[in-house]
């Protein structure tokens, strides 16, 4: 039961959404978990948290299934959109529960908060965050009018021993003593910041440091036009994970409720 929110229902019933204020429930945590879980695996990355405090959240509930899973008669959570506020826009993430992906219910949902004038989107500048994992997202995007406006190459370096075959490693000189208070190292996952990605003496230091601080293997995000930046990378052996596409949504379309 959802106090204090609101509920849009389909004519067909087929798709509701429920809207709150503040973070997800823990049956939407759960789900978000799982799906989170899932994609890791298509993913050499590990999950990026939250950039800020999770503004609304609407549950999509769903009649919708697969054809292969059983009807369970009644509407099940299928999927959870966060709201973050930002400081020109409100930045919108989608996650749908891996047993109902490839059902259309994504969809169903944009089109149910575009015809209705969903109010958490009036007056609202919209964000969105296509994950270069999920391609339909991108696709889902674009079908309803957004604009790619920045782009992340997410690449990823394997393993000590693919370094030390790499073009840098063989030609760049090692430094004697470089320190970087901010490298950052997770289960054996180093973390190589981007601004330590600009010429090839800055990026042999910072890798030299991940591996003796124990990585095993080390990521890194760059703007995916910064051609310099992804060739010195390339050089040291990093092989391109994904690419994270951020779009913005025209104000009007979602103020006005326009109809795709």
């Amino acid at each position: 039961m959802i106090t204090g929110g609101t509920a849009l229902v389909g004519d067909d019933a087929l798709v509701s959404l429920h809207t709150y204020h503040g973070p997800p429930r823990p049956e939407a945590r759960d789900l978000i978990d799982r799906a989170r879980a899932v994609d890791a695996e298509m993913s050499f990355l590990p999950a990026t948290p939250a950039p800020a405090p999770i503004a609304t959240t609407i549950e999509i509930s769903t009649t919708l299934h697969r054809w292969s899973a059983p009807s369970a008669g009644r509407a099940r959570l299928a999927g959870v959109i966060t709201l973050l506020k930002g400081s020109a826009a409100m930045v919108f993430d989608l996650v749908v529960d891996p047993p109902f992906r490839s059902t259309g219910v994504a969809t169903a949902a944009i089109e149910r908060i575009v015809a209705t004038a969903h109010p958490v989107f009036a007056d609202q500048s919209i964000h969105a965050i296509c994950y270069g994992s999920h391609p339909a997202a991108l696709r889902l995007a674009h079908r309803f009018g957004a604009r790619p406006i920045a782009s992340t190459d997410h690449l990823a370096l394997h393993s000590q021993p693919d370094y030390r075959a790499s073009h840098l490693y063989h030609s760049v000189p090692q430094q004697i003593s470089v320190d970087f208070p901010q490298l950052d190292i997770v289960a054996g996952v180093g973390a190589l910041p981007p601004d330590l990605t600009r010429t090839p003496t800055m990026v042999r230091a910072a890798l030299d440091a991940l591996f003796a601080c124990g990585a095993r293997s080390i990521v890194t995000a760059v703007d995916a036009d910064g051609t310099s930046a992804i060739s010195l990378l390339r050089a040291a052996a990093f092989a391109h994970d994904r690419t994270d596409v951020l779009v913005a949504f025209p104000i009007s379309r979602s103020a006005q409720g326009l109809r795709p």
